[in-house]
Order: structure tokens, then C-alpha cells, then sequence
């Protein structure tokens, strides 16, 4: 009888501070529309924008780990989004992202890559 091999691959686990962070997210969530612009809307409003690209980097690293293709994350539409070349390509097709978009100018634009 031949063996079965079994092949699996970590899947990166939060730590207590990513926890932490997540509900700090989303609890500014809650509270930005009752601030506003103000400047302390400004200053929490970047708070949540490294906790978000924190939380998409691991995000990625996870997906990659799973699944092995290549991850992005990119700021679209005003959001920060952890994205595929699957799903690049995709957007490129249907005209959601424009066509002049290739390979050197994704990594360009790119917050962060996964290998």
C-alpha cells in the first residue's frame, strides 16, 4: 500500500494584538460618521488606514498560504482591498480597471505583494 502524502500549509493565525486591532477597526467604523472631518476624524481616520492595510497584508499572506497564487493589496475606490492577478485580469476585461494597467504599473501601485 502506497502512503498517502499529505501536503498542508500553514495558515497564519492573528495574534492577540491583530485581535485587538480588528475591534479597535471596527469600532472606529462605528464611531467615524459621528466625528466627521474634524481633526481628530483625520488623525483616527489614519489610524484606521494602517490597521486596515495590517489586516489586508494578513489577509494575503493567509490567502497565499491557501492557495499559492499571488496577492495584492491596492487602494480602489477608496478602499483598501486585497485583490489577485485572477481577479485583476477579470476587472481588466470587464472594463472595471482601466486596460493600460500591466504588470510594472500594478507593482508600482501596489501597497504590498505577496511572493
Amino acid at each position: 500500500m502506497k502512503k498517502q502524502e499529505t501536503t498542508t500549509k500553514k495558515e497564519a493565525k492573528p495574534s492577540k494584538i491583530l485581535k485587538a486591532i480588528i475591534i479597535i477597526y471596527i469600532a472606529y467604523k462605528k464611531t467615524m460618521s459621528i466625528i466627521g472631518n474634524s481633526l481628530p476624524g483625520r488623525f483616527l481616520k489614519r489610524i484606521y488606514n494602517i490597521i486596515a492595510i495590517q489586516f489586508c497584508k494578513w489577509e494575503a499572506k493567509s490567502l497565499h498560504n491557501l492557495t499559492g497564487q499571488q496577492y495584492y493589496v491596492i487602494k480602489a475606490f477608496g478602499k483598501i482591498r486585497v485583490t489577485s492577478t485572477k481577479q485583476i485580469n477579470y476587472n481588466r476585461r470587464k472594463r472595471v480597471l482601466s486596460k493600460s494597467l500591466d504588470f510594472y504599473k500594478l507593482q508600482e501601485i501596489a501597497i504590498y505583494k505577496t511572493k
